[in-house]
């Protein structure tokens, strides 16, 4: 939009006038109407800004301006054009206020805009006549928010507004063809006339209507209707009671009248949620008006009109209103307070909004009590109770947005009982205690408490809080090791940090405070070794410390220097966190600043990915934009890339991504300053320097070079070959780098201040005069369009979306780099369809679409003039070797419709291509694949914006046959293909006349006999019997992968047709109503045939797309009732006995779930609940009687959709309602006689159980942190209370009936138990005893079960019924029951229940008598842990008890030590005798050893002693479970005596050992035993040399299976490193063997891991001998041990890099994991080499091993060519590596950089050595060069690729070294300044550069400058 440039001469009236008109024309030329705003996405900021520049002319006129010339109408035009939009007319709105200010001032009339508003209204005479239509009602709603209306048009019209209005809401049905926001607006501008115009409401209110009923009798019936229906949203049922409430407060006499009817509605709508409805009604002056009943109106829809109405009734009416209380009723507030206690037990289906009403009566009741006096009445107290303990139970809700509404209703709580207990109210000052005496002593993992305590602190005080609770700092740090709490835990640090700076004002007094309550454990969450524990400290307590508490900065980085016990890398990576964090805030030192610079160089080649991370978050994190770098940051940014392209940590890589993307904004606008200030010391001559300007000229070219670097870096990260990682950041980067620099300014959402498109254009050309930055040219496209044909299909689109985004088209070519034409591009994408391998259909989709939008779409985009032609490389031509004439376009140039010429020419060869499937499926799908043609339609159709719009405009027509001909084609493939794979296929005999598809989906089975059969009939061979077993040669794959994809394809482009079509208003006449349905019905056929997954996934999304644009159709209402149809069908299908689903297909539970998924959000959604009843209804079915389990059964069927739908993520807000139904029928379904059944309905709990208790919080299954109390669970479930109290009961009856010969089994049990043992402890005492009673004395008399089960579900379920203050009663009362003899009469069943129970109370409880207990448990009942106890079960779970104790008693008794000692004494002498229960027995007795030891007693057998004895132990259990036990125990052992013993004793158990798990564990055993030693720096000798090495050979051979090579490799590494007296035997070639073996990357991740720690154990040693030795065999194996080493360090397990590369630092560097140098594995990479160069510095076999590991095997790049071009495989999913993160290319630069240090050295000692071996390599590696480009001149062009065999993995890197060795040679020539090399050989060397350079099919990066000779 042109501004008008205003002259000083010119009149401002005049130009005021233009500007109207100018906004008020263009607005009229953009949208035609007002129309063009409702319900549409508009860019409205020129309209903004337009409007601004207006309102800033017009406030500068004077009331002496020649005002009369004012277009003042216009201006009420434009208010009535910008109506739709609020923001808009706001703006003019201001217009119109200001010209009426001005006109008043003037003394001039105010023209009459009454008429105009009539008409924009249309308000139509008679007045019954009048309607509005959705424009009208969003515009008058504006216009009232904003006041535009005048009065007296408002007051003129009032009566017939409120008629029309009352019409609306009382013909129109919600949820029915009227849209949702319609009846929103329509009660919203009721509302809103109540509220403007409440004496003309009142008035017309009590007049009658033509049916001669009271107006007021209408509007109650259609507000009415709404706020208690089914089909209007949330939204509107509030906007609808806030109507009806504003009308009552118009309408009604008097506040008594007001206050009874409000009375009287809540009155109505309890007795509907209570059982009916009851009649009343209503006083509107002298009449009565009767309320109306709801139809249909479930107990969770009246709970959902209460909410509604009393938030309405809080909101609307005033504190005087609702605390007003009279002598026969309360006030409003506690009457609304009533309700909420009365519905509490009703919410199920209406949570949040229950929650919406607390939040407000709590709010309202804080804003009221300040303003109106109000005395609580005696059971308001009582009500607040049952509400507080109501909102405990829901905190935890599932419902978004609940806990924050939550935490307000809290802090309002504090407020009210703060402001009470200042009166001195003494149930406030109860209540207060009660509250935080229970919050207080509530289980730490529940969130609930949190919340309440943060509410707590923040109005009490952290000081009271904290006196009551001392642990509470503690309990917040462990919230932070979890997601589920942090949250919580950081609103409940907030308060206390600010409440402690409330008590201490003095920074000092503050911080000190700070230090001593929190510092200790702020700090040491910092440097935890769990990463989510500091993520979560850093991220929100150390900001909200450095915010809060001024100059802790200082305090907190010595603080953590001076840390005990935390490793320097923890260290650096606290200090990293808190500078980051400070430095975001701007509080950074001068000291912090310089401890900056020092960190940042360690953190950034850390090997910890988290501290790297942040390191380089710290170093581009900036609060300023446009703050430049430095140069030692802008060199730091630079290498960091380098180093970190090819990471594979997700997190760690979109940081560094998020980073860079940060740097490169911030480069541009520091640059953008820069050159601003460079053109401003331009047009200074006088003032300006020649070095200022030559300083920020240095500058800007620092930053422009380091940009560059990047830019240039990641195009020659996109090599083949390359890793996923390094492709994937390096596209990410690109993406960023054109986005920031290329994208237009005016395009973003923001407009930087100070950063304008004119500065940017010009530091392009700045930097792209210095040859910089030159981000469009060839070279750039030739390395992006490679990347087009990956398989990855992030790759492509990311390379795809930058090629479309931001270069020009035709793309830009010159002779250095090869570029193809449009018609050329479009010729590979053609040929690339018709592949089999679907990345390269795919690939070629992606090129006929660029071919396709660049050419039709976007035919008129041109090249930026910001890009001069000079900014590329070369002269800009449009083909190789061919005239500059401009590109012929690929289309005839007498086509007038190119977009219907092209689309017609793909489907005639899809029609072309399905004729040749039809005649032979085998060669079409080898040859000409139809599902490549119908990606590239669906790319071209779908993904390309208005290309069916497109269409359209050049011929309706043509674009009508198009479609139907496309459909009818996608509909025939379809057909015929589910012909084909049922056995139905055109040809077979007898069914080629039979259109009807099989019902019921074949099997894998059965699709391979149908193949057989075709391929025999085409053939003509009959099939005998045997050829019609099933088979699954390549031929069935290439036939099945081409069925299935082209079924995928056709099914999802069908879909997205008709979707496109149904909601486009300008294309909807392109298909017709029988079309849409006969997509959807296809659809549906595809999903009941298809058994592949793929298939019925993407149909599945389409069908649900499909449903959602039928139930959204406007154009073609007919459609809207298409979903429920689909619905029933799909349900009788469930029904139809013939069909098979259950065992043969997923598809009919996807499609039940995408058209219940598609349906759109309202209070209740029909389609869900119509198909949860008739699943439920017929999975009750009863079974017939010939029902076989091998049968195909309808109640299976229903059991597996109803699975669907409640793992749906789509439901799952909306299907919580329906889990007590389903969950109730599900566990009696345990019990059904069918197994098919009984299984299905274990499949359904297990969703079930998942969705009732959501997402796990922490990873173990059993932890208290995944659970929920029982208030929480049984007030949303409460019909599951008495459910599962029965279930229990009975199976306690049961038990108790029990004979001695049956045991009772009740299938429901377990589901019961599993159930109640996922509810944690935190039982309030204040809660129903009664309930939690009965289900302890159940669940206690099901310990003594029979069935093992049970008594392990039990201990867990009964935990949740017992409060925090029964805890140790139970116990004692336990143990006191427990049999002091074996004589006693007692159930062993009983017995072990109970323990079990003692042993989780102790475990999960705080016991304040743990010391009793242990003496109890050493007196009487103790014979059952001993010898004397014959039951194993008992005798292992009282030592775990007893193990319990210890464990959890700081200062165990003496007794309970004793008889701990005795125990393990008995065990250690006697051994066991039982069948059962051994290996938990002996589990049992090593923990209670290993507890026992841990605390340190003097007496009786030593731990060592103890260790030698588990491991001799007869049992193969104990000495299994003493062997892991003795791993994770080693540092209890410190003395060289105590670990020779155990070396001893675990090598004789290598010995001994038969069992293979055994014998596994003592080798890890002897491995962690050496590890220790050398942790300890002791000395390390293994007794039995000679046989033991034997021994362990054989098995690291592999004598006895792969996992014990595993595990005896490390161990006789560590033979390779005992005494020297041993070495003699020792073979180190061998152990290098060993080595290779195991670091293969065929191997399997054991076998790595193995390989990398023997590697820690001797490699250091092994390097060390073989280089002393300077033998060259010593080097031969010293090379093979480096090529182990570099293999391991890019493996593709990142833990395994991890831990060579710790390796490795220890071994070059001798810096371990925990130190600040510890370097990252790319780093290794160089190091590792230089290492091994500088210890083989002697050897010229090392040198030449490198240079063949370089260069390859002579004759690789030729095998490679000749591999690529003429054996082409022809397996579809064929991997080329084996290690996919291995990047050859990259490895050579490492071994380059190596060869290049050792050369001097050994030219040192030999310079004739180095000059013959020079010669050598020349002539062998020129003539290897020589037979490669032979073999390259051959082989010009592959098919497929865009720069022929070098375009592939393979080739590439076989060329790419041999290369990169012969730039090698000329470099180490140059070097050692040996010029003697024949000019000969340079000669040739130039010459075959020069061959190679003229070969246009070379891939670009084969030509860089690395590589051409010097």
């Amino acid at each position: 939009m042109d501004n008008i440039q205003t002259q000083s001469s010119e009149d401002p009236i005049l130009c005021i006038n233009k500007r109207i008109s100018q906004l008020h024309d263009n607005l009229l030329l953009k949208t035609g109407s007002a129309q063009w705003l409702y319900g549409k996405d508009c860019n409205l900021r020129m309209f903004y800004t337009e409007a601004d520049n207006l309102l800033r002319n017009l406030k500068k006129l004077s009331p002496e301006c020649r005002l009369e010339g004012l277009q003042v109408g216009q201006i009420v035009n434009l208010c009535c054009l910008a109506a739709p939009d609020l923001a808009l007319l706001s703006k003019v709105n201001e217009l119109w206020k200001i010209t009426e200010e001005l006109l008043h001032a003037a003394n001039m009339p105010l023209p009459s805009s009454n008429e105009k508003f009539s008409e924009f209204f249309r308000i139509e005479v008679p007045e019954e006549e009048t309607r509005f239509n959705d424009v009208s009602l969003v515009s008058m709603s504006n216009m009232l928010d904003v006041a535009c209306l005048p009065t007296e048009w408002m007051e003129h019209h009032t009566g017939l507004l409120a008629s029309a209005l009352t019409r609306e809401l009382t013909e129109v049905s919600p949820g029915g063809s009227a849209p949702a926001d319609r009846l929103f607006w329509t009660a919203k501008v009721f509302m809103q006339t109540c509220q403007s115009q409440p004496v003309e409401i009142k008035a017309w209110s009590r007049q009658r209507a033509p049916d001669s009923q009271l107006f007021a009798q209408h509007v109650l019936t259609g507000l009415w209707r709404i706020i208690c229906g089914k089909g209007a949203s949330s939204d509107t049922c509030h906007m609808s009671s806030l109507a009806l409430v504003t009308f009552l407060k118009a309408s009604s006499e008097d506040t008594d009248d007001l206050r009874v009817n409000a009375n009287s509605l809540m009155t109505f709508l309890l007795s509907g949620a209570n059982s009916t409805f009851q009649e009343t009604s209503i006083l509107i002056g002298p009449d009565t008006v009767c309320v109306p009943p709801p139809g249909d109106c479930s107990q969770s829809e009246c709970v959902f009109a209460i909410c509604c109405y009393c938030r309405a009734v809080l909101k609307v009416l005033d504190g005087r209103k609702l605390l007003l209380v009279s002598k026969d009723q309360p006030c409003l507030m506690e009457r609304i307070l009533e309700a909420i206690c009365s519905i509490q037990n009703k919410i199920l289906g209406a949570e949040y909004q229950f929650i919406l009403l607390l939040t407000t009566w709590f709010d309202s009741l804080v804003c009221h009590m300040k303003e109106q006096p109000w005395q609580p009445s005696d059971t308001f107290w009582s009500m607040l109770e049952v509400v507080s303990q109501l909102m405990w139970c829901q905190v935890n809700s599932p419902v978004p947005g609940a806990q924050e509404q939550l935490m307000r209703s809290y802090q309002a709580l504090m407020k009210i009982l703060i402001s009470e207990m200042d009166k001195g109210n003494s149930d406030a000052v109860g209540m207060h205690q009660r509250l935080l005496q229970s919050v207080l002593s509530a289980p730490a993992h529940m969130k609930a408490r949190y919340l309440v305590i943060g509410a707590l602190v923040q109005f009490f005080g952290p000081s009271e809080v904290l006196s009551h609770h001392p642990e509470l700092p503690g309990e917040l740090m462990s919230c932070m090791d979890t997601n589920h709490l942090h949250s919580a835990a950081e609103l409940v640090y907030k308060q206390a940090i600010a409440g402690l700076t409330r008590e201490h004002g003095d920074q000092e007094e503050l911080l000190g405070e700070w230090i001593r309550i929190w510092g200790d454990g702020i700090l040491r969450g910092l440097c935890s070794s769990s990463n989510l524990f500091r993520s979560h400290v850093c991220n929100y307590f150390i900001p909200l410390t450095l915010k809060i508490i001024s100059g802790s900065l200082p305090t907190l980085l010595s603080s953590v220097n001076a840390l005990d016990g935390v490793s320097d890398a923890r260290k650096l990576h606290a200090s990293l966190m808190i500078i980051k964090q400070a430095k975001m805030r701007g509080l950074l030192t001068d000291e912090a600043k310089i401890q900056q610079a020092q960190i940042l160089s360690a953190g950034l080649c850390h090997l910890d990915d988290d501290i790297r991370s942040d390191a380089f978050s710290l170093l581009v994190q900036s609060r300023h934009s446009s703050q430049a770098f430095t140069s030692s940051e802008l060199r730091q940014l630079k290498d960091f890339v380098y180093d970190n392209l090819n990471s594979d940590n997700t997190a760690v890589r979109n940081g560094f991504i998020t980073g860079i993307k940060n740097s490169l904004y911030r480069i541009r606008d520091g640059s953008s300053a820069l050159v601003r200030k460079l053109t401003a010391l331009s047009s200074k001559k006088a003032n300006a320097t020649a070095s200022e300007k030559d300083e920020l000229h240095r500058q800007l070219l620092e930053a422009g070079r380091v940009v560059d670097g990047i830019f240039h870096m990641c195009l020659s990260s996109l090599f083949p070959g390359a890793c996923y990682q390094r492709m994937r950041s390096a596209l990410d980067i690109l993406t960023h780098l054109f986005q920031c620099f290329l994208k237009s300014i005016s395009d973003s959402k923001k407009i930087k201040k100070g950063i304008s498109e004119d500065v940017r254009v010009e530091l392009l050309r700045l930097l792209q005069a210095e040859g910089l930055c030159q981000f469009i040219s060839a070279r750039s496209a030739s390395h992006l369009l490679p990347c087009l044909l990956v398989s990855s299909g992030d790759l492509r689109s990311s390379a795809f979306q930058i090629l479309t985004e931001h270069f020009p088209w035709p793309l830009p070519y010159c002779e250095a780099y090869p570029w193809i034409e449009p018609t050329e591009l479009l010729c590979l994408g053609m040929k690339l369809i018709n592949s089999p391998r679907v990345q390269e259909c795919e690939s070629g989709a992606l090129l006929c679409k660029m071919s396709f939008m660049k050419t039709t779409i976007e035919k008129d985009m041109h090249m930026r003039d910001i890009f001069p032609k000079d900014s590329f490389n070369g002269v800009v031509v449009k083909s190789r070797g061919r005239s500059a004439d401009p590109t012929p376009s690929i289309f005839p140039v007498k086509h007038d419709d190119p977009v219907f010429h092209f689309l017609q020419s793909l489907l005639d060869s899809l029609k072309f291509q399905f004729e040749s499937f039809q005649q032979n499926p085998l060669i079409a799908s080898a040859t000409t694949p139809m599902y490549g043609i119908v990606v590239a339609l669906s790319k071209c159709v779908i993904d390309v914006p208005r290309s069916l719009i497109k269409l359209n405009e050049e011929s309706s027509e043509n674009a009508t046959s198009l479609v139907k001909e496309l459909l009818d084609t996608l509909f025939s493939i379809c057909r015929f293909v589910l012909k084909l794979l049922s056995g139905r296929m055109v040809g077979n005999p007898g069914e080629e006349n039979s259109d009807d598809l099989v019902k019921g989906s074949p099997s894998f089975s059965e699709m391979t006999v149908a193949i057989n059969k075709m391929m025999a009939n085409l053939s003509h061979h009959p099939q005998s019997e045997e050829d019609s077993l099933p088979s699954s040669s390549s031929e069935h794959q290439l036939i099945f992968s081409c069925s299935w994809l082209s079924l995928k394809h056709c099914s999802q482009l069908l879909g997205h047709i008709s979707v496109l079509v149904c909601q486009s208003d300008e294309i909807h006449g392109l298909m017709d109503t029988s079309q849409h349905t006969s997509v959807a019905n296809l659809l549906v056929d595809i999903l009941i045939q298809c058994r592949h997954k793929a298939v019925i996934d993407n149909c599945a999304l389409a069908v649900s797309k499909l449903s959602s644009a039928f139930l959204s159709s406007a154009v073609d209402t007919t459609l809207q009732g298409q979903p429920r149809v689909l619905l029933e069908m799909a349900l009788d299908l469930v029904l139809h006995q013939e069909s098979s689903f259950t065992k043969k297909s997923a598809g009919l539970p996807l499609l039940v779930e995408a058209i219940i998924t598609a349906e759109p959000r309202q209070r209740e959604r029909k389609l869900l609940k119509h198909s949860i009843s008739r699943l439920l209804e017929i999975a009750s079915m009863p079974l017939l009687e010939q029902s076989k389990d091998s049968h195909d059964l309808p109640q299976t069927s229903a059991l597996n959709v109803l699975g669907s739908l409640f793992r749906a993520s789509g439901t799952a807000e909306d299907i919580r309602p329906y889990i007590s139904d389903v969950l109730k029928f599900t566990i009696r379904g345990f019990a059904f006689s069918s197994f098919v059944l009984r299984n299905c309905c274990m499949q359904l709990f297990g969703v079930l159980v998942a969705r009732l208790f959501g997402q796990k919080n922490v990873t173990d299954e059993h932890s208290v942190m995944n659970s929920i109390c029982v208030e929480e669970f049984f007030s949303r479930h409460g019909d599951m209370k008495d459910f599962l109290l029965d279930e229990i009961a009975s199976a306690a009856n049961d038990l108790k009936s029990e004979d001695s010969v049956s045991i009772p089994l009740r299938p429901t049990l377990q589901p019961v138990l599993v159930i109640l043992s996922k509810l944690g402890p935190g039982l309030q005492e204040q809660n129903d005893e009664r309930l939690h009673k009965a289900f302890q004395e159940s669940l206690l008399i099901l310990l003594s079960s029979s069935l093992y089960f049970v008594r392990r579900l039990v201990p867990r379920a009964i935990l949740a019924f017992i409060p925090p203050s029964e805890t140790s009663i139970i116990i004692h009362q336990l143990i006191d029951g427990l049999p002091s003899s074996l004589d006693a009469p007692r159930n062993h069943n009983e017995l072990h229940g109970e323990l079990l129970l003692i042993r989780k109370l102790i475990e999960i409880g705080s016991i304040q008598s743990l010391q009793e207990i242990g003496i109890k448990l050493s007196a009487g009942p103790s014979w059952i842990g001993q010898d004397r106890n014959p039951c194993a079960w008992t005798r292992a779970a009282f030592i775990n008890v007893l193990k319990a104790v210890l464990s959890k008693t700081r200062e165990p008794p003496d007794e309970a030590i004793r008889l701990s000692q005795h125990i393990i004494t008995q065990c250690l002498e006697q051994g066991f005798l039982y069948q059962i229960c051994e290996s938990e027995l002996c589990s049992a007795v090593v923990d209670l050893v290993s507890v026992v030891a841990g605390k340190g007693s003097a007496e009786g057998t030593s731990a060592r002693e103890i260790a030698v004895k588990l491991l001799a132990h007869p049992s193969l259990d104990m000495r299994l479970a003493a062997a892991k036990s003795l791993q994770s125990s080693l540092l209890a052992f410190t003395s060289q005596e105590d670990l020779a013993v155990l070396v001893e004793s675990a090598f004789g158990r290598v010995m001994g050992e038969t069992c293979v798990t055994n014998l596994g564990e003592a080798l890890n055993l002897c491995h962690s035993l050496y590890s220790r030693t050398k942790e300890l720096s002791l000395e390390w000798d293994i007794p039995h040399w000679p046989a033991l090495y034997g021994f362990l050979l054989s098995l690291a051979n592999g004598s006895r299976g792969s996992m014990l090579r595993s595990c005896s490799l490390p161990v006789l590494s560590a033979f390779y490193v005992a005494d020297a007296s041993s070495q003699d035997i020792v073979d180190w070639h061998e152990w290098i063997s060993l080595i290779a073996i195991s670091s293969n990357p065929t191997q399997s991740e054991t076998s790595r891991h193995a390989a990398v720690r023997s590697l820690n154990v001797a490699a250091a040693k092994c390097f060390a001998v073989l280089s002393s030795s300077a033998q060259e065999t010593k080097a031969v194996s010293a090379v093979s041990l480096l090529q182990c080493i570099y293999s391991l360090l890019q493996d593709e397990q990142r833990e395994i890099r991890q831990a060579t590369a710790t390796f490795v630092n220890i071994l070059v560097n001798n810096e371990p994991p925990s130190s600040r140098e510890c370097h990252q594995v790319n780093h290794m990479l160089k190091e590792v080499m230089l290492y091994f160069c500088d210890k083989f510095s002697w050897s010229q076999s090392a040198l030449d091993l490198l240079f063949v590991w370089l260069q390859g095997s002579p004759g690789d790049s030729v095998d490679a060519l000749r591999e690529q071009t003429n054996d082409r495989v022809t397996n579809l999913f064929e991997q080329i590596s084996c290690n996919i993160y291995k990047e050859p290319v990259i490895e050579t630069e490492y071994i380059a950089a190596g060869i290049e240090t050792l050369i001097p050295k050994l030219a040192e000692l030999s310079p004739d050595l180095v000059q013959s071996w020079l010669n050598q390599k020349y002539t062998a590696t020129i003539q290897e060069v020589k037979l490669t480009t032979e073999a390259l001149a051959k082989t010009s062009v592959a098919d497929l690729s865009f720069f022929g065999a070098t375009g592939y993995e393979k080739p590439y890197q076989s060329i790419y070294r041999l290369l990169r060795s012969l730039a090698l040679l000329q470099t180490i020539t140059r070097s050692l300044t040996m010029t003697e090399a024949p000019k000969c050989h340079q000669d040739e060397i130039e010459q075959k550069y020069k061959i190679i350079r003229q070969m246009h099919h070379i891939h670009p990066l084969l030509r860089e400058d690395h590589l051409l000779p010097g």
